[in-house]
């Protein structure tokens, strides 16, 4: 048997902590990626559960927390030392990736974020997911023009966009702007019609029908 002695110290107290841990008849179950941009609150939640689970030992937890650092939050990992508790460990990952930085994330997020495969409803949720969690403290209006605005500014349908800005009157609100934009896709889908001369004079009747139904 190896000396721990010789042994960095380090290295020494994780193979002693090892050797005390429970032998498991299969493989250890690691946990999914963590990349900065999802809730911290959530996933820390998982790990606490899958640690009382599968009764992780402290070098077990710590190798979890190490292991599922990834992507944009993987330069956390050189700070996260063995040498720290588990409870050290997550206060700092915590501060890392806290609600304030969160906010920010999700404010970055909300203002890159582009409908691309989406569809409109999918669109509309995801906006309103990012929407409040980027702006927590903010009152419903706030939040809600916020996201009426994000969600124009996601269209991928330039006409849309513009269709949308021009009505008179403006929707006012997310679900409005959606409303509207449903009605829009109709009309704006590339399809062989007779009548496509028409097709400006009929998208702005649309617009300003859609606009006089939500007031």
């Amino acid at each position: 048997m190896e000396h721990l002695e010789h042994a960095p110290a380090d290295v020494a107290r994780r193979r002693a902590e090892d050797h005390r841990s429970p032998c498991r008849a299969g493989p250890m179950v690691l946990m999914q990626p963590y990349e900065g941009t999802s809730s911290i609150e959530a996933f820390l939640n998982r790990f606490e559960d899958l640690r009382f689970l599968h009764r992780w030992t402290d070098v077990e937890s710590k190798v979890q927390l190490r292991h599922a650092m990834r992507g944009p939050a993987e330069h956390i990992v050189s700070e996260l030392h063995f040498d720290l508790s588990v409870p050290a460990m997550v206060a700092l990952i915590k501060r890392r990736f806290g609600r304030a930085d969160q906010q920010e994330r999700y404010r970055s997020e909300l203002q890159r974020l582009r409908q691309g495969k989406l569809t409109l409803e999918q669109l509309h949720n995801q906006v309103r997911e990012l929407a409040h969690r980027a702006y927590p403290t903010a009152s419903a209006s706030v939040v809600d023009a916020i996201a009426r605005d994000a969600y124009v500014q996601a269209l991928d349908n330039a006409e849309m966009r513009l269709r949308i800005r021009t009505a008179v009157p403006v929707p006012e609100t997310l679900e409005d702007v959606v409303r509207v934009a449903g009605q829009l896709e109709v009309w704006l889908a590339p399809a062989a019609r007779g009548d496509s001369q028409r097709r400006p004079d009929r998208v702005r009747q649309v617009v300003a029908d859609e606009a006089r139904d939500v007031h």
